[in-house]
């Protein structure tokens, strides 16, 4: 009986055993978003073969807006119109108020709020990859959440750059060189297009358009010079216009450039 006793015994242990393992960390896999290695607070989880990552890494990486509510054990993700939902222990998830079946259930690992990677992130148009040699998992973006080809709207903070902490570097300073530059920043793309240094005053900088064409974002601006006999400052001045616009995930961005004597239509700056 003593015999028998302990071969369950051990039975119980080795099922037990199995079952830890099954969301065992994995801190020998790497995460890539957009090519660039993310360094997570919590080690990757493995559970029947699906990925779990720390929900905030949705907020700080993929441009998304997310909440851990405590008292339903509940995280919403929310970026483009778009609202998932989803509960811890729940294979459940709501997509825009539809119900989605999920392989694996959000679960808790040291405190760590997890959740399954592919899923949260295909929703967000982002395709996922494993590379099994590497041990590698990788995020790309797909098409542009609008996934469709189209003018998109845009906000011109010229003169308002000073408001955001982050470009006080990236955009300080004046030159007397013409450039683009773009930078992204929690979901949004910050472009300025600086014509260099003009002998007077009254030229006028701006965004014409933003336009969405097969994955890339194309910013047209145009630099108008005053007319014949205005009365303008005699000083040198430095036209330049600075917009942002929704850009998750954080496709390329071709500046197309007009206007001035010395800039051809589609000059890339940058």
């Amino acid at each position: 009986m003593k015999k028998i006793g302990v071969i369950i015994f051990g039975l119980l242990m080795t099922s037990f055993l199995n079952n830890q393992c099954s969301a065992a960390n994995h801190n020998d896999i790497t995460l890539l978003i957009n090519g660039k290695k993310v360094v997570l607070e919590q080690n990757i989880i493995i559970e029947n073969g699906r990925v779990l990552v720390p929900y905030s890494l949705i907020a700080k990486d993929l441009g998304a807006v997310s909440n851990w509510d405590s008292s339903s054990k509940k995280v919403t993700v929310k970026i483009e119109g778009k609202l998932i939902e989803i509960k811890i222990g729940n294979k459940t998830a709501m997509i825009n108020g539809k119900a989605v079946e999920l392989d694996v259930p959000p679960m808790i690992r040291n405190d760590r709020t997890m959740i399954p990677l592919r899923f949260v992130a295909e929703s967000l148009n982002y395709n996922v990859d494993y590379d099994k040699e590497k041990r590698e998992v990788s995020l790309s973006p797909s098409l542009y959440s609008s996934s469709k080809n189209g003018e998109e709207s845009f906000e011109d903070i010229t003169g308002k750059e000073s408001e955001y902490l982050f470009l006080k570097d990236f955009f300080s300073g004046q030159s007397k060189e013409k450039y683009t530059k773009s930078i992204n920043k929690d979901g949004y793309t910050y472009a300025k297009v600086f014509y260099g240094e003009k002998n007077t005053g009254g030229f006028d900088a701006k965004v014409e358009s933003v336009n969405l064409v097969d994955g890339k974002f194309h910013v047209k601006s145009r630099l108008t010079s005053p007319p014949p006999n205005a009365s303008v400052t005699m000083a040198f001045s430095y036209p330049s216009v600075t917009i942002r616009f929704k850009n998750p995930s954080q496709l390329p961005v071709i500046f197309e450039v007009q206007g001035g004597d010395e800039l051809d239509i589609n000059s890339n700056l940058s």
